[in-house]
């Protein structure tokens, strides 16, 4: 599938992962960060009130084998989000 495609097809075809923020363990400093997150999502209204914005994204950096991918399908998960992976090479 074209990267123009997958961009423009329903949100709901993709799976929406089980991975809770409980099943993450050990990188506790991102999880923090990733909850701070979260908790804006899903409640803004005490940041707005600070004059903060909702972000639009998040770019998780690191090592190969550190847990982004994992962390990432957590935050999705908790946030009943889909879950959608790409590869730099689709770009």
């Amino acid at each position: 599938m074209s990267l123009k495609k997958r961009y423009l097809c329903d949100y709901q075809d993709y799976e929406r992962p089980t991975v809770k923020f409980d099943d993450v363990k050990g990188i506790d400093e991102a999880k923090e960060k990733i909850l701070q997150l979260f908790d804006m999502i899903k409640s803004p209204e005490p940041y707005l009130k600070l004059g903060a914005e909702v972000p639009a994204g998040a770019v998780l950096e690191g090592l190969p084998g550190i847990g982004k991918t994992y962390l990432a399908k957590a935050f999705a998960g908790e946030c009943d989000f889909p879950f959608i992976a790409w590869n730099p090479s689709d770009f």
